[in-house]
């Protein structure tokens, strides 16, 4: 078949189908698929949401006529046998990052808007995914009816359920299965990214802080290591009446001789770190610069000013635990995402239909240096240890 007849084919698939492709992503943005440790079970090893998105996505390959299985929760494939068994792999991934505070629009439903589709997941990375199997579905349908050759080899299509929190899902993968002969994944602003280097998390502790020594009582923020935290508060011993205002920050009473501090900032993904503004690093400079600390809170938050403020790197949070009033440490995560953006030709990168208008700053940033980092920051307090 030559090149311009393909093209031809392939508009007219794209013509005919758009709609059920849009609906496909929509079914998918629909599920709320972030980790949820604390309603894990056998066979949803991340919680309800990426087991159920998980499901979903495989079912709409059955539906087009694919070979899948469902491996435990963990990860789930789906094959287009070819003529011979050596794989080409894809990878997708069905879970995503929390919503977060701050949406105009639902954020799990898909609202079509002046050409764009928005919703969770839309870009990262249920609609890359559903878009790429869809093109595996038009060569299975040119295959069958015999207008193309079988494919030379075999195509595995991986959907995994912990890209977003850790990538247990290929781990879980690699230890039961061969490696593709070769995979990719059209992840976001595929092909300009088209792969992941791995990621890293750490746990800071302080030493245990009696009640009597602490001013900080309770400091929550954040949903995910691999967000910028849009919303953070904290509790302090401090009149409200007595705290100076501060952009961004609302404080309002909370009893006797309290005062809750909430930060509102804005929430972004890991990838584009610059892009947010951290709540919870809002709330550290408030602290350290009205004295709002002990000694022993202040050494911890200035390590987390540092962390925070390194490069100018913003950080998010993962879910954290209450704060009780008894004495005990403060703990921070700490994680670091290194990617790599690659085009064949950097002064004029190639633009994927997933990338939508926000590829030009994005590319021009990421050419200005090899690569991007992120630094998260997740902050809370480990049982009582002892009292004053």
């Amino acid at each position: 078949m030559e090149r311009e007849e393909l093209t031809k084919k392939i508009d007219a698939y794209l013509e005919d189908k758009w709609d059920a492709m849009v609906e496909d992503i929509a079914a998918l943005v629909r599920i709320p698929s972030f980790q949820e440790d604390d309603k894990k079970e056998p066979g949803a090893p991340f919680g309800p949401g990426p087991k159920k998105a998980l499901a979903a996505a495989l079912d709409l390959a059955v539906r087009m006529g694919f070979q899948t299985h469902d491996a435990e929760g963990y990860i789930g494939y789906a094959d287009f046998p070819g003529a011979s068994d050596t794989q080409l792999g894809i990878i997708g991934h069905m879970d995503v990052v929390p919503a977060g505070p701050g949406w105009t629009f639902e954020p799990y439903e898909v609202t079509r808007k002046d050409g764009y589709l928005i919703g969770r997941g839309t870009l990262d990375d249920k609609g890359p995914s559903v878009v790429a199997l869809h093109a595996l579905k038009f060569w299975k349908d040119l295959q069958d009816a015999g207008d193309a050759p079988q494919f030379p080899c075999t195509v595995r299509f991986l959907f995994g359920a912990n890209e977003e929190s850790g990538m247990a899902d290929v781990a879980y993968y690699r230890k039961r299965y061969d490696d593709p002969a070769f995979l990719f994944t059209p992840d976001a602003e595929f092909p300009v990214c088209y792969g992941e280097k791995g990621g890293y998390d750490g746990t800071l502790t302080s030493k245990p802080i009696p009640e009597c020594e602490r001013i900080v009582l309770e400091f929550t923020g954040g949903a995910a290591t691999n967000a910028v935290p849009g919303q953070a508060e904290a509790l302090v011993k401090a009149s409200a009446d007595s705290l100076p205002a501060a952009e961004r920050l609302t404080i309002e009473p909370a009893g006797e001789g309290l005062s809750r501090i909430v930060a509102a900032g804005k929430s972004a993904h890991a990838s584009t770190p610059d892009e947010g503004v951290n709540a919870i690093g809002l709330i550290v400079d408030y602290l350290l610069k009205n004295g709002l600390c002990g000694a022993d809170e202040r050494a911890f938050l200035d390590d987390a000013q540092r962390l925070i403020d390194e490069k100018g790197c913003p950080t998010s949070t993962s879910a954290p635990s209450p704060w009780s009033a008894a004495p005990s440490p403060l703990r921070t995560i700490a994680s670091s995402k290194r990617s790599t953006a690659v085009s064949p030709h950097p002064s004029r990168p190639i633009r994927s239909p997933s990338a939508w208008e926000a590829w030009p700053a994005r590319w021009a940033r990421r050419s200005r240096t090899p690569c991007s980092w992120s630094r998260f920051l997740c902050i809370r307090t480990t049982p009582p240890s002892r009292r004053c």
